[in-house]
């Protein structure tokens, strides 16, 4: 048994692959606003009765009796068959109901009775775009750009489908559009921003938050897609000052937890991202991500136990959930329990043989039964899977150092030197300069 380990290595380890799963939260975070929604465009340029049909039809639309504003609006297209208002908004309230494909044969007919009607192919743009049809739609917003050169929303989502098809800089070209010919509009803005985070611009996106916020200073996400470019570049506390602001402001949303959550844990504040993945769990109760990085914090906490009942409601969520499983493991070889914990690295390496962690923090528990043959097969496993995993090289050289293999336990600390310099680890640089010294 190896009582030279680096203590912190498997736990060190273990947490960061938490936080690389945890960051994935704050990428995919950056709250886009959804297409602008049309607005009914009932007329009621006379008296005749299909005309009167359509004003009580959009009067139902208004008090969300969507089913009968349909019948009305039908009843008006019954009387006028080329009334395209009556298309148009009975198009929108089949929208609300999602029944998209209604929705777009009624746009379509507006459009066959009115070819220059710029709010019909927006419309209909919208639909194919909760259809994930972004092609049909950048085409439909492109008319409707063509019959009306102003139309801030349909340039605005027209890059919203851009974005969704990957295309940042389309997006930002039809975000600025929007901007041109609304300057008030936030949301252009905050979405304006998102392309810029998807780029790795964070100056350019902090900009477009801060605008956003300046002209609606209660935008919960652009204060949460703020508080992401804060981790990007590392400050975390600012990162918790945004999210902060974010709840404040739409308390409800259990994204902001989350990534106030993950930005405490950096900060080793345990407590508090306890205390915000319960808040997440409350809001849904089936998120066995929240349990597996709350089962972290509290295994921070020595608190293994809890940590464990965490991690078992996650797997419980998600059966195949290797992470939970390899976590689990770690906590129940710090409580001891080192069969409980060889069974739960078995069975997330059946999951994922290819999961590294697993390996590595087996590795450990196998050095500490004795079994050096198995951590030295765990470790040289995790290498192969990872070659910059400088632990996984200084923890196999201690090990060959102790049986007496002192060529394979230079080589071990030469590698770990080296990786631990270029990582600019300098505090176990110098461990593993000090070992590599002695194996010389």
């Amino acid at each position: 048994m190896m009582s030279s380990l680096p203590k912190s290595s498997n736990v060190s380890y273990r947490r960061l692959q938490a936080l690389i799963l945890a960051a994935g939260v704050w990428s995919g975070t950056c709250i886009n606003l959804s297409p602008s929604v049309a607005f009914p465009v009932a007329q009621t340029q006379n008296n005749s009765p299909a005309r009167t049909l359509l004003l009580q039809a959009s009067r139902k639309h208004d008090q969300n009796d969507l089913q009968g504003a349909i019948a009305l609006y039908t009843q008006a297209i019954q009387l006028q068959p080329n009334l395209v208002e009556a298309y148009h908004d009975r198009g929108l309230a089949y929208v609300a109901l999602k029944d998209y494909q209604n929705a777009i044969a009624d746009y379509t007919q507006a459009i066959k009775y009115k070819p220059d009607f710029p709010q019909a192919y927006a419309s209909r743009g919208n639909a194919y775009i909760d259809l994930r049809e972004s092609q049909r739609a950048i085409a439909d917003y492109t008319q409707a750009i063509k019959y009306k050169p102003d139309y801030a929303e349909a340039y605005y989502n027209r890059g919203n489908a851009h974005r969704e098809l990957g295309n940042q800089q389309a997006g930002i070209s039809d975000y600025t559009q929007a901007i041109k010919y609304k300057p008030d509009y936030f949301i252009a803005y905050n979405n304006r921003g998102n392309a810029y985070f998807a780029l790795a611009d964070y100056q350019n996106a902090y900009s477009d938050y801060t605008q956003a916020l300046r002209l609606n200073p209660t935008h919960a996400s652009a204060y949460n897609n703020r508080g992401n470019i804060a981790v990007m570049q590392g400050n975390y506390q600012a990162a918790i000052t945004n999210y902060t602001q974010a709840i404040q402001h739409q308390p409800g949303q259990v994204e902001f937890y989350k990534n106030r959550a993950n930005a405490q844990s950096k900060l080793n504040h345990h407590q508090g991202a306890i205390s915000d993945y319960t808040q997440a769990l409350q809001l849904t109760p089936n998120d066995s991500v929240s349990y597996k990085n709350r089962g972290n914090a509290y295994f921070a906490l020595g608190d293994n136990q809890r940590a464990i009942t965490d991690y078992t409601q996650a797997i419980k969520i998600q059966p195949q959930y290797v992470e939970a499983y390899s976590n689990r493991g770690a906590a129940r070889a710090a409580m001891k329990d080192n069969q409980g914990a060889l069974a739960d690295y078995a069975q997330a390496i059946r999951i994922n043989p290819k999961f590294v962690p697993t390996y590595y923090n087996r590795a450990g528990l196998r050095d500490e039964l004795g079994d050096r043959q198995g951590a030295i097969a765990d470790y040289t496993q995790a290498i192969q899977l990872n070659p910059e995993l400088a632990d996984a090289y200084y923890s196999r050289g201690l090990i060959f150092k102790a049986a007496g293999n002192q060529r394979e336990a230079h080589s071990d600390f030469q590698k770990a030197v080296e990786l631990y310099q270029k990582q600019g680890n300098t505090e176990w640089y110098g461990h593993a300069l000090n070992q590599l010294k002695r194996a010389s």
